[in-house]
């Protein structure tokens, strides 16, 4: 399954006035919400704030991935947000702040493989600096969605995951 099919226009936010992690999961949270993709937001944001507790989704390069396995997801589905302002994602002084998010929800039903294969892909999309520039200079959600279908075609699936779906 690749991003691009996870992602709708309505939950793409770009200069996102956030202030803090929270605040940037919760109206990314929302943006889910409103696309249809979850149940029940708030025991949906307490699923992501469980999950920060244990380990910072901050993954380098000023982006973090914020996730949250819950009975609350009613589709898989990610958010993206390029923040106004970097946030700081973790109490570690060495780690850069964050200024781009992708949020995802994954229905606990479906949290093995398909969580992993989600994280897997996107993680791997962002290793490639022209992804990350695009991101940044993205001026519209169709900017950002061309960006991801443009590394997802190029990506090179290992190990037989070309079928997902």
């Amino acid at each position: 399954m690749k991003i691009a099919e996870l992602i709708d226009r309505s939950c793409i936010a770009l200069d996102l006035e956030a202030g803090d992690k929270a605040k940037a999961i919760g109206l990314l949270a929302g943006r889910l919400q409103k696309a249809g993709a979850l149940l029940d937001v708030s025991r949906y944001e307490e699923a992501v704030s469980h999950r920060e507790q244990e380990f910072s989704t901050a993954v380098g390069y000023g982006i973090a991935i914020p996730h949250g396995k819950s009975a609350a997801v009613r589709r898989p589905a990610v958010a993206f947000a390029r923040l106004a302002q970097p946030v700081l994602w973790s109490d570690d002084p060495d780690d850069e702040p964050v200024h781009m998010v992708f949020l995802l929800a994954v229905p606990e039903a479906d949290a093995g493989d398909r969580h992993l294969r989600i994280l897997a892909r996107l993680a791997r999309s962002l290793l490639d600096e022209g992804f990350r520039s695009n991101l940044e200079s993205a001026r519209t959600p169709v900017d950002v969605l061309t960006a991801l279908e443009r590394v997802e075609s190029s990506d090179k699936p290992a190990g037989g995951e070309g079928g997902e779906s």
